[in-house]
């Protein structure tokens, strides 16, 4: 499963990116400057965009996914994403280096400079398999994050993607939702479309936890694990 995944959950928009001929150019520099005719990066349907209920749309190229903004999100929305991101950075919760960048949006067919608006991009790592995207957005995607949590006997793997959700519960993050890898030890979770809940730790965030925690009850523990008491 790749990153496209991710976004599979969003409502459409008024804007439908996987529209035959639509496209978005999205020119990457300070917002408040002149549009400059052709330049920036054309997102196409051959970039396999996706609807986004906040966004445009998502695009996927060279290993990432653009998920890009027009002046539809105001200046409130781009700092909110930012600071809300930093917050994840600074309490190492796995995020893998996503980034926001600020520019000039323009949607084809009506491409030409004088409609090109202010807007701003967030860049993420596009995660292929084996990574295994993972939702907690309804019992059936939490049903199948356990399942695949179920498939993974690595110890080390699973305590590394119990402390990442521990992080997750801790921010008291919503509606948590990213990739896991069950073939590595070392960073083996990584979340995306950061949000945190105001009030109390959100109940599916618990229990995306809980079901790690269940599974390391009853994976065995290795010698070494043993001496350690782990």
């Amino acid at each position: 499963m790749s990153s496209e995944a991710e976004f599979r959950q969003a409502a459409p928009t008024a804007f439908d990116p996987t529209k035959p001929g639509t496209a978005v150019l999205f020119d990457e520099g300070p917002v408040g400057r002149p549009p400059v005719a052709g330049r920036g990066v054309r997102f196409t349907t051959a970039d396999s965009p996706q609807k986004s209920r906040e966004a445009l749309g998502v695009w996927f190229r060279s290993n990432k996914a653009w998920k890009i903004y027009n002046n539809d999100a105001n200046q409130t929305a781009r700092t909110k994403i930012r600071n809300d991101l930093q917050t994840a950075i600074k309490a190492n919760l796995p995020v893998d280096n996503p980034s926001v960048k600020d520019g000039l949006v323009s949607i084809a067919p009506d491409d030409t400079p004088f409609r090109a608006t202010e807007g701003f991009a967030v860049v993420v790592t596009q995660f292929k398999s084996p990574w295994v995207f993972f939702t907690a957005q309804g019992s059936s995607e939490i049903a199948k994050f356990k399942q695949e949590i179920n498939k993974i006997s690595n110890r080390t793997t699973l305590n590394n993607i119990r402390s990442g959700l521990a992080t997750a519960v801790q921010l008291k993050l919503s509606d948590p939702q990213g990739f896991i890898n069950p073939t590595v030890t070392g960073d083996p979770i990584q979340f995306i479309d950061i949000h945190y809940s105001t009030g109390a730790v959100p109940e599916n965030t618990k229990e995306l936890l809980q079901i790690v925690e269940d599974r390391l009850k009853v994976v065995p523990r290795s010698a070494h694990e043993e001496d350690e008491g782990n």
